[in-house]
């Protein structure tokens, strides 16, 4: 006699789902938890007000200007560089300092005992400066370096920046 074989019945022939609903609940369940968590947490810690934040701590930036003077440094002047190879790359430019009102005549004083020295120090800086640094439109590094070699010669302390309003440089042959 043959061997009968059962038949599976309706719900065994159906394919089963990878994930039961009972698991998609549960992960439902988790990501509202922690959404309600992380909502509660931010509600306590608090944080500061909106009014308080607009408020200004310091000085503005308007008092800040209004104490501050300009100083030349170094009247306009024209320095040859060759660093870039066989091409001469002339720079003119003039050097001023900004400088608190408290400190302005020991600047002015400073600036004419050590004028010389001054504009050598401009005069090696620019002349040594790469062409990357004579190229950049903010003259970061330029600045930065005349800052430091000028509190070599002035008195340190006494200058807050360095400005070049006129910069002009044109490679010559």
């Amino acid at each position: 006699m043959a061997k009968e074989t059962p038949q599976a019945t309706p719900d065994e022939q159906q394919p089963k789902s990878k994930l039961g609903t009972k698991t998609i609940i549960i992960v439902a369940v988790a990501l509202i938890v922690e959404a309600g968590v992380i909502l509660a947490v931010k509600g306590l810690s608090g944080g500061a007000d909106s009014a308080s934040a607009t408020e200004a701590i310091g000085p503005t930036a308007e008092a800040v200007e209004e104490d501050m003077v300009e100083v030349e440094l170094c009247e306009e002047m024209s320095v040859d560089n060759w660093v870039s190879g066989r091409t001469r790359t002339v720079v003119t430019l003039q050097v001023v300092a900004r400088v608190e009102v408290a400190n302005a005549d020991a600047l002015r004083e400073a600036v004419a005992s050590h004028q010389t020295q001054i504009k050598d120090r401009v005069r090696s800086l620019i002349s040594a400066a790469q062409p990357d640094q004579i190229r950049d439109p903010q003259l970061q590094v330029i600045k930065r370096e005349l800052q430091i070699h000028m509190e070599e010669v002035i008195p340190e302390g006494l200058i807050s920046e360095i400005l070049i309003p006129n910069w002009r440089s044109f490679p010559v042959d």
